[in-house]
């Protein structure tokens, strides 16, 4: 399977890379955030090819609420570790920026 952040422009991602890290930075989650991002570096695999199975599954429940754009979005930025590992360092960069 294609890596799914090559799918993507790479301004898309940094986009959606600052708008998750800054949601996450502003509500003082970092820390745990961070925490469990390291956590599950090595399932970035299992997720992406999970959320490829479940999308259609949920997709009457719960892709109604939040739209199948969100998990495809999510997909590409926690499906790859290196896509996890950019998140991190945009929360620690904005962390360190908020000086929390």
């Amino acid at each position: 399977m294609q890596n799914d952040l090559t799918n993507n422009s790479p301004k898309l991602l940094s986009t959606l890379t600052d708008q998750v890290a800054d949601g996450i930075v502003k509500r003082g989650l970092a820390v745990p955030a961070i925490f469990l991002l390291e956590m599950n570096k090595p399932l970035a695999g299992l997720f992406r090819e999970g959320a490829s199975i479940a999308a259609p599954l949920l997709s009457p429940l719960f892709l109604s609420i939040v739209g199948s754009k969100f998990l495809k979005e999510a997909t590409s930025i926690l499906g790859t570790k290196d896509g996890i590992e950019s998140l991190i360092k945009e929360i620690e960069a904005r962390e360190a920026i908020d000086g929390h």
